[in-house]
């Protein structure tokens, strides 16, 4: 304080701006991208996804083994390209996945931006399978593209708890908004609106034939049909209130028939996927004259006799499958009904919101890819695709619409793909066929599992084995990850007993694998060698692998 100047007291004043009266001074609000992207993708650093030392291990040996695997059978091009698709979808579907309507909006954004590096090498495999002779080659892209897209999921926990159907649905909403970007296009043209009622005719006609049982696909159809009955009727009786529908001293027995109409549904579901593989395995095993067709209602009669007749009578009764189509539809309804009352509880808004956040961020992407790609040449090339990927009754139609539809259609089946392999893994854990505990590394030990498949089927033996003992040691690891993690909690230092583990499992999966190939050696080299020996040889390799095991965990 300088002198001769009186003091003012402005160390007594309260500063009104600090003063308590006025309450807390609020943080101002500033948008931010990354305070809304951070915290779904948190949960791999510091949350419950956050990757143990298993699951890393995991992930890495699945990327390895699929890309040697990939390299030998479609090569090294392409399988790297089919691994980031799948890396590429699972980023997408995590996204997606949010239940924050912004966050998912961005999702959608980032599922049509990214679909083209996952639509690249399922596009690619779905030429292959139609052509004659490529449906191994097919099934090995395919298996690369969920290895890829299990690796990266491998240590997420939204793999079992919804996650991947959460994301696979925001995707396939994505793809509707860009759908949308079509429609606006090509609406306005009266040629364009006459040409898509006539392939919407042709479409209902062929979807018509489907259900009626008509040609080489009546088996196959009336198979599918029966399954998806039979998996919405579980949906369905899992969701009927039968305690509000009854009296109380009724409660008991109608639990005791709940429980033994959900065994026979799941006895039922499980004879239908047997029934299934077998409609699609038994060209190879009974060998058609056309070994690209499919087990017909002709065949049937040709190769079965009276049996087959009567197989293939069941099969194009009309009747049969309109009463499974509408038994089919009553569980929908019944699960459609379920779910509205399930979001009118939870906040029409709230659902309206997540439902559309991704529609219109595929809109906002779609309309600017589509127009930023709308030049001769790319409309040329996607028209001589879509040609050729769509039925004939499609050419006029697809020939007549805008470039910045052609672009943004185009746009939209990518999407779709991304959305239909997100879809894929969730219909596979509706069927049974998926754990719901580490679900992710089962996918990716499948998706191995089938490239060792497609090694045993051209021949290769060495690798048919070691492909099939890493997809065994894949779905051990990401066993034990989520053990240690159930067990310990997230953060604990997990890494010395994921090693003596992963190990141990990859030791005895190598032993086995050897005693696999010695035995196969001998089957060539001595054909005449007894039965006694080789049986033998495999219990002392079971052996081994027990002790080796015991002596690992032991130490």
């Amino acid at each position: 304080m300088s002198a001769g100047r009186p003091d003012s007291g402005s160390a007594d004043r309260p500063n009104p701006r600090s003063d308590t009266r006025m309450g807390p001074r609020r943080p101002t609000r500033r948008f931010r991208l990354r305070a809304l992207v951070m915290p779904t993708l948190a949960s791999f650093r510091d949350g419950p996804s956050r990757p143990t030392t298993s699951h890393l291990l995991a992930a890495a040996l699945t990327v390895a083994v699929a890309l040697v695997a990939g390299a030998v059978l479609v090569g090294p091009g392409l399988a790297a390209l089919a691994l980031a698709g799948g890396v590429v979808g699972a980023l997408a579907t995590v996204v997606c996945s949010s239940r924050t309507p912004l966050v998912r909006g961005l999702g959608g954004i980032l599922a049509v931006s990214l679909s083209l590096l996952v639509a690249v090498p399922t596009t690619l495999g779905l030429g292959l399978a139609l052509e004659r002779g490529g449906l191994l080659a097919a099934l090995a892209v395919w298996a690369l593209v969920y290895a890829g897209f299990a690796a990266a999921l491998v240590s997420w926990t939204g793999v079992g708890t919804g996650g991947v159907r959460r994301g696979g649905t925001g995707a396939a909403l994505a793809a509707m908004g860009v759908g949308s970007v079509v429609v606006a296009a090509a609406l306005p043209s009266g040629t364009v609106r006459g040409r898509a009622v006539g392939a919407g005719s042709s479409l209902l006609g062929w979807f018509a034939g489907l259900v009626a049982g008509e040609g080489s696909w009546a088996l196959v159809t009336l198979v599918i049909f029966v399954l998806l009955a039979l998996v919405l009727a579980e949906r369905a009786l899992a969701v009927v209130p039968a305690d509000r529908l009854l009296p109380p001293d009724r409660h008991r027995r109608a639990a005791e028939v709940t429980h033994r109409l959900e065994r026979a549904l799941a006895r039922a579901r499980w004879l239908a996927l047997a029934s299934l593989a077998l409609v699609l395995v038994a060209p190879l095993a009974f060998g058609p004259e056309d070994a690209g067709s499919l087990v017909s209602p002709a065949w049937l009669e040709a190769t079965l006799g009276w049996p087959g007749f009567a197989l293939a009578t069941l099969a194009s009764a009309t009747a049969l499958r309109v009463l499974v189509c509408a038994f089919a539809l009553v569980a929908a309804g019944v699960l459609l009904a379920d779910w509205s009352r399930r979001t009118a509880r939870r906040g029409l808004a709230s659902a309206l919101s997540l439902l559309l956040a991704p529609a219109v961020g595929g809109v906002l992407v779609g309309t600017v890819l589509s127009r930023s790609l709308a030049d001769p040449a790319t409309a040329g090339a996607l028209e001589s695709a879509l040609v050729a990927l769509f039925p004939a009754a499609f050419t006029p139609l697809l020939t007549a619409v805008p470039t910045v539809a052609l672009v943004a259609g185009a746009l939209t089946l990518a999407t779709l793909s991304l959305s239909s392999v997100a879809l894929t893994v969730t219909w596979l854990r509706v069927l049974r066929l998926l754990p719901s505990r580490a679900m992710a590394g089962a996918v990716a030990a499948g998706a191995l599992f089938v490239l060792g498949v497609g090694f045993a089927a051209v021949g290769h033996v060495t690798m048919a084995v070691l492909t099939a003992a890493g997809a065994v040691v894949v779905w051990d690891l990401g066993e034990y990850a989520e053990t240690l993690r159930t067990e310990l909690g997230v953060g604990a230092p997990t890494r010395r007993a994921a090693l003596v583990h992963g190990g141990a499992t990859a030791l005895a999966a190598l032993l086995v694998a050897a005693a696999a190939l010695v035995l196969a050696c001998i089957a060539a080299v001595a054909p005449n060698a007894g039965d006694g020996a080789l049986a033998a040889a495999a219990v002392a390799a079971g052996v081994a692998c027990v002790v080796v095991v015991a002596w690992a965990v032991r130490g």
